[in-house]
C-alpha cells in the first residue's frame, strides 16, 4: 500500500492591501513542486509560493523519508527547521513561502496549501469571545450542569460554514482516548486559535481528501475547548485522528508543540476536564488498560497489523497507536499526572447504559449497534443480557435483537432495521434490574430493486424495466439519463410508475439516441421510511 503521508503548516494569510485580506474567502491551493526536486539525497524544494500567500501548508509523498520544513515570514526571515510527521499540523504565524527537504531522495512529493483569509478568522474571533461571555457552548474552562465543559461550536471558528463536511457523520464506541499535539513553530495569541482550527480543517478535508476535521476536539494553549469533527460533542463520532484506531477512541489535540515544553496549566486543566466529560458518557475510567484489535490500514501509519490485540491505558498518546512522536515528548510524560487529574476530575460513577446514534438514513440491512454498560460499583459485566428495541407506529417498544454483553461489558446486535422508529438497548443487570439506555433515533432507506434488459440494445429499441419496492410502496420514480461528459449525465426521462399491493412495478421504454444511459428507480420519504433508490444501471445504446 502507498505511504501517504499529511503534514500541515497552519499560517496567517498575507495580503497585498488590508482591504484585499479583509475581503479573502478561506480557500485551498496546490503548490507546484519542480519536477526532479527530490529525486538525489540531500534534496531541497526552492521557495514555494502562492499569489496572497497562504494559511497552511503541507506535503504529501510516497514511501518512507524524514522530512523538514521551513516557513518564510513577512519580515522575510525564516523559521527554524522542523521535523514534519503524518497528521500534526505546524503553526509559524504569518509566512509568505515554505520549504521543505530531507535527507533521502522522495517520490511523488505534493504540497497543498490553505489560506484562512481574514475576514473569516476575524469573525469567528468575535464569535469565540461572545460565546466565552455567554457563559454557554463558549470558550473558557467552566462546566456547566451537565458536567460538559464549554466548548466552542463549530459554528463560531468556521462561521461561514467553509469546512463543511463531505459527507455525514459515522459513530462507533469509545474505549479509550488518544492525545495528540498539532506542532508549532512559534506561539500565537487567543484570537487566532479559531482561525488555527479552520486551517487545520480544511487542509485534514482538502489536502488529505478526509471527509472533515480528523480531531474530536481541539484545545488551544488558553484552556479553549473547540468542536472538531461534526456529529456531536458528546457523541461517539468516528474521527479519523489514528489509523487502525478511530472506530473506537476518542481523539482530543492541543493545539501547539509540545516535544520540549510542557503545555500551560490553563491547557492541561481544559484537557483534563473534558476527558473526564468524555469518557464519563462513554462509561470509561481514566486508569487502567484495555485490549483493541487493530483494523489494520496503512502500515506506514498504524503500525499494529490488522487483527493484532494491543494493550492501551485509558488515556494514551497517538504515539502509543501510530508511527509518530505525537503528541510530543514533554506532554507524552504528563500522560500519567493526567490520568491521575481526570480520575478525581470524573463525576459520581452511576449505573450507564449505551447506544452509539445510528447517523445517517441507513440501508434495509443488518445494521451494527454497539455499546456499553457500565455500573456505579465500577463493574462492566460480562455475559448480561441486553436486547435491542425499536419504537413502531404503535408506540409500543418491540425487540429487534437480542444480545449478551463481552469483555468491557460491551455489547453489539446486528438487527434487520426496515423501517423508521427509534431505538434502545436494554439490559437486565446481574440483580434482576433492568436498564435502558437513552432512545436514539434511525431512518431507514426504502429497498428498492430494479431488474432492466438487455443492458445493450440498438438505437430505438425497447428497454424492459421491472421492480419492487420494499415495504411497498404506492410509486417509483425511475430517472434515466444520458452521460454527456466524462462525469456528467443529462435526464431524458423520468416515468412516474404505480405499483401493485406488493410494490412492484414494470415499464417499458423506447431509447433513440446512442449513447451510455444510467437508470434508477427512487421513492420518496414518507412516515415509514427515509427516500429509497436502486443501484444505478447502466444501458449502452448503440447506432443502427
Amino acid at each position: 500500500m502507498r505511504r501517504v503521508l499529511a503534514v500541515a503548516v497552519a499560517l496567517l494569510v498575507v495580503s497585498c492591501s488590508a482591504a484585499a485580506d479583509a475581503a479573502a474567502a478561506p480557500r485551498s491551493l496546490a503548490l507546484r513542486v519542480p519536477a526532479g526536486t527530490t529525486a538525489a539525497p540531500g534534496w531541497r524544494t526552492p521557495p514555494l509560493r502562492a499569489a496572497g500567500g497562504f494559511s497552511l501548508v503541507g506535503g504529501e509523498w510516497r514511501g518512507g523519508g524524514r522530512v523538514e520544513l521551513r516557513a518564510r515570514r513577512a519580515s522575510g526571515r525564516w523559521t527554524r527547521w522542523v521535523r514534519v510527521v503524518a497528521g500534526e499540523p505546524v503553526w509559524s504565524g504569518r509566512a509568505v513561502a515554505v520549504e521543505l527537504r530531507g535527507a533521502r531522495p522522495l517520490r511523488g512529493l505534493r504540497v497543498h496549501a490553505v489560506a484562512v483569509g481574514r475576514a473569516p478568522a476575524a469573525a469567528a474571533a468575535r464569535a469565540v469571545a461572545a460565546a466565552g461571555a455567554g457563559g454557554g457552548a463558549g470558550a473558557g474552562g467552566g462546566a456547566g450542569a451537565s458536567g460538559a465543559p464549554s466548548i466552542v461550536p463549530r459554528s463560531a471558528w468556521d462561521p461561514h460554514d467553509s469546512c463543511r463536511p463531505r459527507a455525514q457523520a459515522r459513530y462507533g464506541r469509545v474505549d479509550f482516548a488518544l492525545v495528540h499535539h498539532t506542532e508549532s513553530l512559534s506561539s500565537y495569541p487567543p484570537s487566532q486559535s479559531a482561525a488555527i482550527v479552520l486551517g487545520i480543517c480544511l487542509f485534514h478535508r482538502d489536502g488529505n481528501g478526509w471527509n472533515d476535521i480528523g480531531y474530536d476536539l481541539l484545545v488551544d494553549r488558553y484552556g479553549t475547548v473547540f468542536e472538531g469533527r461534526a456529529g456531536g460533542v458528546g457523541q461517539p463520532v468516528i474521527g479519523a485522528q489514528a489509523g487502525g484506531w478511530n472506530a473506537v477512541s476518542t481523539g482530543i489535540a492541543m493545539i501547539g508543540s509540545w516535544s520540549l515544553t510542557t503545555p500551560p496549566p490553563a491547557a492541561l486543566r481544559a484537557l483534563e476536564r473534558v476527558l473526564a466529560w468524555k469518557l464519563s458518557l462513554a462509561g470509561v475510567p481514566a486508569q487502567g488498560g484495555v485490549t483493541e484489535r487493530s483494523t489494520g490500514g496503512d502500515p506506514a501509519d498504524n503500525r499494529h497489523p490488522r487483527g493484532s490485540l494491543v494493550r492501551y491505558q485509558r488515556i494514551a498518546g497517538h504515539r502509543d497507536a501510530d508511527s509518530t512522536d505525537c503528541p510530543g515528548a514533554a506532554l507524552y510524560v504528563e500522560l500519567p499526572q493526567i490520568r491521575r487529574a481526570v480520575a478525581a476530575l470524573m463525576a459520581r460513577a452511576r449505573d450507564l447504559l449505551t447506544l452509539s446514534p445510528v447517523g445517517a438514513p441507513i440501508e434495509p440491512a443488518p445494521w451494527s449497534l454497539t455499546g456499553r454498560l457500565a455500573l456505579a460499583d465500577g463493574s462492566r459485566p460480562a455475559g448480561a443480557p441486553v436486547r435491542v428495541e425499536q419504537r413502531g407506529a404503535d408506540g409500543a417498544w418491540h425487540q429487534v435483537a437480542a444480545t449478551r454483553t463481552g469483555a468491557d461489558g460491551i455489547w453489539s446486535a446486528t438487527p434487520t432495521l426496515l423501517v423508521n422508529g427509534a431505538l434502545r438497548a436494554v439490559a437486565t443487570l446481574p440483580d434482576g434490574r433492568t436498564l435502558v439506555a437513552p432512545s436514539v433515533d434511525a431512518q431507514v432507506r426504502a429497498g428498492v430493486r430494479l431488474r432492466v434488459i438487455p443492458r445493450r440494445l440498438r438505437r430505438g429499441g425497447t428497454l424492459q424495466l421491472a421492480g419492487a419496492t420494499s415495504p411497498p410502496k404506492a410509486r417509483v420514480r425511475v430517472q434515466i439519463a444520458r452521460r454527456a461528459a466524462a462525469d456528467s449525465w443529462r435526464s431524458v426521462r423520468t416515468l412516474a410508475l404505480a405499483t401493485d399491493a406488493r410494490g412492484r412495478f414494470a415499464a417499458s421504454v423506447t431509447l433513440r439516441g446512442a449513447g451510455l444511459y444510467r437508470v434508477r428507480a427512487t421513492t420518496r420519504a414518507d412516515a415509514l421510511n427515509a427516500t429509497g433508490a436502486s443501484r444505478a444501471v447502466r444501458v449502452r445504446v448503440v447506432g443502427r
